[in-house]
């Protein structure tokens, strides 16, 4: 699902205020303001857009950001100055690009995922959650090195996950795992998807809501989920124009707060 850079980055800093308060035994929003950058920004050669997850280093004072694009697999670094308290223009900077692998060593062909969720590990290793791409390819959560290339795969059961075995089973093309997010510690990844799996019924519509699953793994147990839990999600409420424009409602994204 295609996003706004700036409607991220602005929600990324609200999110910070929260979790910041939180410390506090509340929790507060606090809008800082947001940057609208060009449609034809590119960074190392590949246009800037479509971020749908962000990562943040805090040693470094770091961000990575997943691109949601279904060719040329990539995360970008950025910086975010809010050393005045505001968000404001020039403020986000663009560093670099870094292209993803394949188990093979091999670029991602393109059309072959949809890459939507990003986490640091304690490693400093990345965890990125993609969707699947129609029947082509199975959502996954991988791990990469800052490099690009593959590490791991946390275990995704073919046979409850993956309609390329049963097509009565398994995610939803562009409903697989659209968010992740780890506790405190990154000892625990949670990953959700985005509407229901197919054996759990039918996404939502404008008369019915639908319900979303979140995995919880425990990385330190090993590479399968611990536990499962599910989510409520509400009818549709946005009307597309033209009617086939999507305009979809599904749990887009996570944000766990200790």
């Amino acid at each position: 699902m295609k996003r706004l850079v700036a409607l991220l980055i602005a929600l990324l800093l609200m999110v910070a205020a929260a979790v910041s308060a939180h410390e506090t035994s509340s929790i507060e929003v606090e809008f800082l303001g947001e940057v609208l950058l060009p449609q034809d920004l590119e960074v190392g050669g590949f246009t800037v857009g479509g971020i749908s997850g962000l990562a943040y280093d805090a040693e470094a004072d770091l961000y990575y950001g997943i691109a949601d694009d279904l060719s040329n697999a990539r995360y970008y670094t950025l910086r975010v100055n809010l050393s005045d308290g505001t968000l404001d223009e020039g403020d986000v900077t663009f560093e670099d690009v870094v292209l993803i692998d394949d188990i093979d060593g091999r670029p991602f062909p393109n059309g072959s995922l949809d890459p939507e969720g990003i986490v640091l590990a304690a490693d400093g290793t990345l965890y990125i959650a993609a969707e699947p791409v129609g029947d082509r390819f199975p959502a996954f959560i991988r791990n990469f090195t800052l490099d690009g290339d593959y590490v791991s795969s946390l275990y995704i059961d073919p046979m409850r996950y993956d309609p390329r075995f049963d097509e009565a089973r398994g995610a939803r093309g562009s409903g697989g795992f659209e968010s992740l997010t780890p506790n405190e510690d990154v000892s625990t990844l949670y990953a959700a998807f985005e509407v229901a799996l197919i054996q759990d019924g039918d996404a939502p519509t404008y008369d019915n809501g639908s319900t979303a699953r979140i995995l919880e793994y425990d990385l330190a147990a090993g590479d399968a989920p611990v536990a499962e839990y599910v989510y409520p999600i509400g009818p549709r409420t946005l009307v597309s124009e033209p009617a086939d424009a999507g305009g979809g409602i599904g749990l887009n994204d996570l944000l766990y707060i200790g």
